[in-house]
């Protein structure tokens, strides 16, 4: 099964993040994206942190999730759920629900086929040249060119070969280190201004 464009995934969290129910789509869309293992039943009532292994990953979803909890704001991100053949630019919604609970929502908001290529699969590589690759926009990181597309980065340089496009530490690249956050830090502020409204009785 493939997501066609607007077509949508969700789960819940309760308010100690551990994964309440997903949608019904859920199943197939996993079984055909190379996540047998992350059916419904060996998901619902396990932590979300234990299935994000990089810690600049969770801390930046912390960010969104606290954010969420703390405003009463849902939060809309764009992000890449890419594929061996497929370019995936997805959207990702977080809103409250109630109690501490989140909702999340993820859309296909376009993509493009491609040419088939190894994605990294976070494992980290001792090539000096190729180091990380970035959970949010799946570019890689190049020890002297900078963040690339994979297939930029597999024609720039011989170390992307074999287990050398396949084996990358994840991480978040500065761009969407600094893009993620500036969704919600408004939010934030707003937030903080109603408060100090409400404190003044103005």
């Amino acid at each position: 099964m493939s997501i066609k464009n607007g077509a949508s995934i969700s789960y819940t969290l309760d308010a100690y993040d551990r994964i309440e129910s997903v949608s019904s789509n859920w199943l197939p869309f996993a079984m055909a994206n190379a996540g047998s293992r992350l059916t419904p039943i060996s998901v619902i009532g396990k932590s979300l942190w234990s299935f994000i292994s990089d810690g600049e990953t969770a801390s930046l979803s912390r960010k969104i999730l606290n954010s969420v909890r703390t405003s009463s704001v849902s939060v809309i991100a764009p992000f890449r759920c890419d594929s061996p053949t497929t370019r995936r630019f997805m959207e990702m919604s977080v809103q409250p629900v109630s109690a501490g609970r989140i909702a999340i929502r993820t859309r296909m908001l376009r993509h493009e086929d491609r040419s088939h290529v190894g994605l990294p699969d976070g494992t980290p590589h001792a090539s000096a040249s190729f180091s990380k690759v970035c959970s949010w926009c799946k570019r890689l990181e190049l020890a002297d060119r900078g963040w690339l597309e994979i297939e930029a980065a597999i024609s720039s340089t011989n170390s992307l070969n074999g287990a050398g496009a396949s084996q990358a530490e994840h991480g978040i690249c500065p761009e969407c280190k600094t893009l993620v956050p500036s969704l919600f830090h408004a939010d934030d502020r707003a937030a903080e201004k109603l408060a100090d409204t409400d404190a003044s009785g103005m």
